[in-house]
């Protein structure tokens, strides 16, 4: 099979919100990008890039339904729907007659031959000539396998870079498992579930879905004067954030992603999301209460946390210097510290990934001037590190 990947179709979700990304890694000799955007549950995508997939001048690309900042800039409101995108950036829809496989094919072929590019005969295979279902998902299953390898080799490129898909799985995995594991919510924790659920409406980079969720689900919390029971909040969500437009999907972690099961995961992803809450905080109000996510985040840590030892030595962190925080910037400083000093106790520690090592965070590869020449911090550029990496704006649909 060596080789076989070279002309295989990328059947990756474009899940990022930046357009400029799209022609990142697409060879010169491809002119059109054709992107199908379609419903989470629908194939006519990547059965259509399967069926055209040798085609060397135009390159197919599926974008989920969730992506809604692509679709909106694409002026798209229905599913599916295929929008073409030259190399200058100009784009325009074509139009299908139906929904269907068929109907997609045969929309491309025209476009295509408007514009002069041949397409050969055994590129667009008749319907009764189309793969059977299993060398299909034999197909994609090998297809998958290799974007992942490829996938990993970019991210390390990559750098200091947050994925969407990590912070929306830390929020789903606190409300989903962390926070119904409890009976009762009652007193202190009742109030560090109410914080944790005000700063992630205020400062999390969500979509207006996701925002609609989490809105609901604190009203109907609300309802509850003193206590709630954990069971409840979890019942609330799936409510909230049911059907096929569900926010809180089973996405495997990007940025997170641990060497093995067992490693990283949500615990980094936590520290990722309270970084990002405490960094665009700062970005849209500068006059916010210092301590605002900072508190709501020992809340959540002292109250919900799964891990006893990490929540532990967060507490002692927080009761020896939070109070010193006496500026909005200075929350950003205060948790980047925290997390320096954790990856420092955690150094070497059986619960460290060997493939992603405790380091004193950022690296000089990744911000090589945020040290000064004696190796100290160079804390004004570390602020702009911090401010680049977790900005909402800079955040990766990948």
């Amino acid at each position: 099979m060596e080789g076989r990947g070279a002309s295989w179709p990328n059947i990756t979700p474009y899940r990022n919100s930046d357009i400029k990304n799209l022609w990142k890694h697409v060879p010169r000799s491809v002119k059109f990008l054709i992107l199908i955007f379609e419903d989470t549950d629908s194939f006519i995508g990547t059965e259509v890039m399967l069926d055209l997939h040798k085609l060397d001048r135009v390159q197919l690309r599926c974008v989920p339904s969730q992506n809604e900042a692509v679709f909106k800039l694409m002026g798209v409101s229905t599913f599916p729907s295929m929008v073409v995108v030259e190399t200058d950036m100009t784009t325009f829809p074509l139009t299908v007659t139906d929904k269907t496989r068929e109907s997609f094919r045969k929309t491309i072929k025209t476009f295509l031959s408007s514009r002069h590019i041949s397409i050969p005969k055994d590129e667009l295979l008749k319907s009764h000539e189309a793969p059977q279902t299993m060398e299909i998902a034999d197909l994609l299953s090998l297809m998958a396998a290799e974007e992942e390898s490829k996938k990993k080799i970019d991210i390390k490129q990559m750098g200091d870079v947050v994925f969407y898909v990590d912070l929306e799985r830390a929020v789903s995995y606190s409300l989903k498992h962390e926070v119904p594991s409890h009976k009762l919510i009652s007193g202190e924790a009742f109030t560090a579930l109410k914080d944790y659920l005000n700063i992630l409406l205020k400062y999390f980079p969500m979509s207006s879905r996701t925002m609609k969720v989490l809105d609901n689900l604190k009203s109907s919390i609300l309802k509850h004067t003193k206590e709630i029971r954990g069971e409840k909040v979890l019942e609330y969500l799936n409510k909230f954030d049911d059907g096929e437009d569900s926010v809180f999907t089973s996405h495997d972690w990007i940025g997170c992603k641990g060497s093995k099961p067992q490693y990283r995961g949500y615990p980094c992803s936590l520290w990722t999301l309270f970084h990002t809450l405490t960094v665009n905080a700062v970005i849209q109000n500068q006059q916010l209460d210092s301590l605002e996510v900072l508190s709501a985040m020992l809340g959540y840590i002292t109250y919900f946390f799964g891990c006893e030892d990490c929540s532990k030595h967060f507490q002692e962190m927080a009761s020896r210097s939070m109070h010193e925080v006496s500026s909005p910037r200075e929350s950003v400083l205060w948790l980047w510290r925290a997390h320096n000093e954790a990856n420092k106790r955690l150094s070497g520690d059986s619960t460290e990934d060997p493939e992603h090592v405790k380091i004193q965070f950022p690296s000089h590869n990744t911000c090589l001037l945020c040290r000064n020449k004696d190796d100290s911090w160079d804390v004004d550029e570390v602020i702009n590190h911090l401010n680049q990496m977790y900005g909402k704006q800079n955040i990766s649909y990948l």
